[in-house]
């Protein structure tokens, strides 16, 4: 397939955007990413602690839909296995149903960052028209729902019961550009079933048994042959790498070809440390909440004051930033809110800063990886993304870079689209192309 006919399969990306995106979700689509003491070995080769299911520090409510409840039993389970099922009705944007696209959900199990099973929601959306590739390509998305509650999770907003208006966002800007070039969808809740916001490590167990489930659910008629791309941005970014990354140890045998990644939020704390006294200032008190959940010494007892205690207790179920019971959003500093001048100093925040950053120790990617990313990003800055280039580079990666310049972090999303769109159709072609960016430098 040649580079024109690569665009013709994905031209009409602009009139759908163009229909679907609403005034109001680009308003606060601002917030697109971030828009242990006794460290234990887990399944993958790293290092982390976590506290149990049952108590997690400022944890979200408890689902009220049985499907998503903890199993009680897991005796013969494995990650991947399919624990339950159920066809939905796909209302991926303002709760409006989209009924030509046939959507599932799946409950399967993956594991935690200590190794432990856990349960978790994946969704899989069938384009309304097989792709002109000759094959039968399979892209998992993951979504920058950068959130702390049940009701923002993507299989929630994408069968219409939830609301996250950064997941909406992303389905006019990305979603469709991916379905309409006849590609399969799997959207896994990467964040896991207790919404660990931008620890990378469960984002890499639950996108990868998402995978295993979706080619072992036959209403979905996936093979394990197909090829499968990888596609995210800003904190769907960090979660598309950390898939990557650990994929060639936990999944081996899965077949992915390619990895699309833009604006990848690759160093969270350090994200959350520059952003203060921004508008992205709530993202940023959600995201330390959400690396708490997986690492509860970050925000130990007696880290916060009264006021940080009140506004954790307001975000706990929030969705991109937000509070849940409409409460004033946090402001100004995180010295503010504990009792601590600069928490960031500390020994346990740098210690749990190594663990949730990219690149992973000991991880490479074997899939081939197209990177993009906004110089003048002003939510995630560029330098962690060149650090992962130069790292992967030198470790044989065979990898793609474009360092665009014009564009703040939003921008950087809509501009990226395109390419990173191209980049996946030709390297899950039947007989794949070489194509790259125009700016891009390559590697290997």
């Amino acid at each position: 397939m040649q580079q024109a006919s690569l665009r013709s399969t994905l031209s009409v990306t602009a009139a759908l955007h163009n229909t679907l995106r609403f005034s109001t979700l680009m308003a606060v689509a601002l917030g697109l990413a971030a828009c242990g003491d006794s460290p234990n070995q887990t399944a993958d080769g790293g290092i982390g602690s976590k506290p149990k299911l049952e108590n997690i520090p400022f944890a979200a409510d408890l689902e009220t839909d049985p499907f998503y409840a903890q199993p009680s039993d897991w005796q013969n389970k494995q990650p991947g296995d399919i624990l339950q099922h159920r066809e939905i009705s796909f209302a991926a944007v303002e709760d409006i149903p989209l009924p030509p696209f046939r959507a599932w959900q799946l409950q399967y199990v993956t594991t935690d960052i200590d190794g432990s099973l856990m349960a978790n929601v994946t969704t899989i959306v069938k384009p309304l028209l097989p792709g002109p590739t000759g094959t039968s390509p399979v892209v998992s998305y993951q979504y920058a729902y950068n959130s702390l509650g049940a009701a923002c999770t993507p299989s929630r907003v994408l069968s219409g019961t939830g609301s996250n208006p950064d997941t909406e966002v992303e389905f006019a800007s990305y979603a469709l550009q991916i379905l309409s070039a006849g590609w399969t969808m799997v959207i896994p809740d990467h964040e896991g079933p207790y919404h660990a916001y931008g620890v990378g490590r469960i984002a890499a167990h639950t996108g990868l048994d998402s995978l295993r489930a979706a080619i072992a659910f036959e209403p979905a008629d996936i093979n394990d042959t197909d090829p499968i791309g990888l596609w995210g941005y800003s904190a769907g970014g960090l979660a598309t790498l950390s898939i990557a990354s650990v994929q060639p140890q936990y999944a081996p045998e899965l077949n992915i070809q390619a990895v699309a990644a833009g604006g990848a939020a690759a160093d969270m704390v350090g994200i959350a440390e520059a952003a203060q006294n921004t508008v992205n200032f709530p993202l940023i008190f959600s995201l330390l909440m959400g690396i708490n959940r997986a690492f509860p010494e970050l925000l130990a007892d007696g880290v916060f004051n009264q006021a940080g205690l009140e506004q954790a207790e307001a975000m706990r179920n929030g969705c991109a930033g937000n509070t849940s019971d409409g409460s004033a959003q946090p402001s100004g500093y995180f010295h503010d809110y504990m009792t601590e001048n600069n928490v960031f100093q500390s020994e346990r925040y740098q210690r749990v800063r190594e663990q949730v950053k990219l690149p992973f120790a000991g991880h490479v990617p074997t899939a081939e990886v197209y990177m993009y990313h906004e110089i003048d990003d002003e939510l995630v800055p560029i330098d962690p993304a060149d650090h992962i280039v130069e790292t992967w580079c030198a470790q044989g990666v065979k990898l793609s870079y474009s360092r665009n310049s014009g564009g703040d972090h939003l921008q950087g999303a809509f501009k990226g689209a395109p390419d990173a769109g191209l980049f996946l159709a030709s390297r899950l072609a039947a007989a794949p192309v070489e194509w790259n960016a125009l700016n891009a430098v390559s590697c290997n």
